[in-house]
């Protein structure tokens, strides 16, 4: 995947910027409206993005300003990365086809997809 140079979150305009020397993995700042990603290999500046993405709709929702959230968004956010995305993956992933071998009159094998 290509690094956008923005996403639209809760119809807002969120610049992306990627910086080489960036002491953390992404950062989310509301008052600028960016994300700032480190540079790295694109499975890592990904993940990273999408993290900051979710930091940016509890912001952008409102919901990172609740009191309790605030504490704990690192750690929802972490939640929907390790437990949330990998089921709803597994819920969209195409099924596997599944082929059967037959043999036709002449006994010649015909493969199908079921």
């Amino acid at each position: 995947m290509k690094i956008p140079p923005s996403i639209s979150i809760g119809g807002q305009d969120v610049e992306i910027v990627i910086e080489k020397d960036l002491a953390e993995y992404g950062l989310f700042c509301l008052d600028d409206m960016r994300i700032t990603l480190r540079s790295a290999d694109a499975d890592i500046m990904e993940s990273t993005l999408r993290h900051e993405m979710m930091h940016a709709a509890f912001a952008i929702g409102g919901i990172a300003h609740c009191k309790p959230f605030e504490d704990m968004e690192e750690g929802a956010v972490r939640c929907l990365e390790n437990i949330f995305f990998p089921a709803w993956e597994r819920v969209v992933a195409k099924p596997k086809r599944k082929t059967k071998c037959t043999k036709n009159s002449s006994s010649q094998p015909i493969t199908t997809v079921a």
